[in-house]
């Protein structure tokens, strides 16, 4: 299992329901909800996990270059000059 780490975020009054009602009609924590949308959403943009390393982004070793964390270009971004 991995390690858990222990995080605090403010959302407005709708979302904070809206994360409720989800998460219940699921059948999850609010907290498996979270991770389970973040998921999806880095899948989508084709953000994928770099398992050499456990650090991530800005996240003090390794920093955003050699973080766990890479994003594919955004789509017409080519070499400069081109």
């Amino acid at each position: 299992m991995q390690t858990k780490v222990a995080t605090s975020l403010r959302l407005t009054p709708e979302a904070k329901r809206l994360l409720e009602l989800l998460a219940t009609s699921q059948g999850l924590s609010q907290a498996a909800l979270i991770e389970t949308l973040l998921r999806k959403e880095a899948r989508r943009l084709g953000i994928k996990e770099n398992s050499s390393s456990s650090t991530a982004p800005g996240s003090g070793a390794g920093g955003a270059a050699g973080g766990r964390w890479c994003a594919r270009p955004p789509a017409g971004a080519g070499a400069p000059g081109r």
